[in-house]
């Protein structure tokens, strides 16, 4: 519901609680038609190294459709306008799902379009969608409580992420067929439709729709300005980069590198997600201590370090290898998105977060996106080329990492030239 009056603390508290109740399903639907699926379904297609890398991509390409959320959200509200779209991209993951029969018929291109088009249109309306979730944040919280708020609802998505994975294993152990990823792809987005109805009850201020009114050409000079937020779009482009150089390809290497069944790949990003859930409330309190920025440094050398435990990984499967590396990269990947919200928070003047929420995303996201597409290629490739006459199926992944190793460090530095900012008052 849009007030034109602030909030009373009694509806912040109650758009909280239903913030969390959409955070909690919505994890039970991400992990049923996510990447970690969408992955397994491409690999079980036979898809190209390419295209799989692509899938992870594309959580950050689509991006691009941002100023569709804007669009909408100026004419029906924030929490109104992610419901919908919320809707739209779990309609539209059943379009992945149709990679299944159009693959049996012998139409591979099309079942590769499928997944690829289905992905980004998946994730390109989630950005629309979540194109004011930070401002949203912060109108139904306080300087006092927007960190424990982040945490407590990643910590939720996460949770519920975990507990659907376990079912999604054992169903995958006892049923291990494509056919059962197009059904739980189904149930995902079932689930997904549900989550939008408790948005619908979040309630916000007239403050956010006009906000979304005022024109981008207005704002952008003034954000572009900023040396504080030039050098966040830096560090958030920076930081991304990492995560799609290290977690998608690590499953992709577990999958091809070591031959892995699909349960026993499930299996490891249920350990990822395990370490997501339980790791949210140190990682919020973490960000609390230390800073935002100091904390996003700390939590992008948890993702890097996919890279050396991938160079000196053992030539045969080593179960303690595997729960190093995903329990790292769960980490890094959960207190990144704490960071980067929480330095936004305190980064951007309260007037420009609407504005800035839709040009920094674009930044971080599409053209992250771009670049980690043909990046993880020309990588993969190279690996590929460098390591054609090894008898190893794993030595064009760990050529891979250390092709990327150079670009991983310079990563490191853009996240560094963030600005430090003082921590929220306590």
């Amino acid at each position: 519901m849009i007030c034109n009056v602030p909030l009373t603390p009694e509806q912040k508290q109650r758009s909280q609680f239903n913030y969390c109740c959409y955070c909690g399903i919505n994890g039970i639907s991400y992990m049923c038609l996510g990447e970690t699926v969408m992955v397994l379904l491409a690999v079980r297609l036979a898809l190209p190294d390419w295209a799989v890398a692509a899938i992870s991509a594309m959580l950050f390409f689509g991006f691009a459709l941002l100023p569709l959320g804007k669009w909408t959200t100026a004419r029906v509200g924030a929490a109104r306008s992610q419901a919908d779209f919320w809707v739209a991209r779990n309609i539209v993951a059943v379009g992945v799902a149709m990679s299944v029969p159009w693959s049996l018929l012998g139409w591979r291109w099309l079942a590769v379009g499928s997944v690829l088009g289905g992905a980004f249109l998946f994730y390109g309306f989630r950005a629309a969608g979540v194109v004011m979730s930070v401002p949203l944040i912060g109108e139904i919280t306080d300087e006092r409580s927007r960190g424990t708020q982040l945490g407590r609802s990643n910590g939720l998505f996460n949770t519920a992420a975990t507990i659907s994975l376990v079912a999604v294993s054992a169903l995958m152990y006892w049923r291990d067929s494509i056919w059962t990823l197009f059904g739980i792809i189904l149930f995902g987005a079932v689930c997904g439709v549900t989550a939008s109805r408790f948005l619908n009850r979040i309630d916000e201020t007239e403050g956010l729709r006009e906000s979304a009114r005022h024109p981008l050409s207005e704002d952008i000079p003034q954000i572009l300005r900023s040396p504080a937020i030039r050098r966040m779009i830096l560090g958030r482009i920076c930081t991304n980069l990492c995560l799609l150089m290290t977690t998608g390809i690590s499953i992709l290497a577990m999958k091809r590198g070591y031959g892995i069944s699909d349960f026993e790949a499930l299996g490891f990003s249920l350990i990822l997600y395990a370490a997501k859930s339980l790791g949210s409330p140190l990682c919020s309190l973490l960000a609390d201590r230390i800073g935002a920025r100091q904390a996003l440094q700390a939590f992008f050398l948890c993702s890097a370090a996919a890279a050396p435990l991938w160079i000196f990984a053992p030539q045969n499967y080593c179960l303690l290898h595997a729960l190093s590396l995903f329990i790292l990269l769960g980490l890094g990947d959960c207190g990144a998105e704490i960071g980067k919200g929480l330095y936004f928070l305190q980064c951007v003047p309260q007037k420009l977060q609407t504005s800035a929420s839709v040009i920094v995303s674009l930044f971080d996201g599409a053209l992250t996106g771009l670049l980690a597409i043909a990046l993880n290629a020309l990588i993969l490739k190279g690996g590929e080329a460098l390591t054609a006459e090894s008898p190893m199926a794993l030595a064009k992944y760990q050529m891979y990492y250390r092709l990327a190793l150079p670009f991983l460090a310079f990563a490191f530095w853009g996240v560094s030239r963030q600005r430090f900012l003082p921590s929220a008052p306590r």
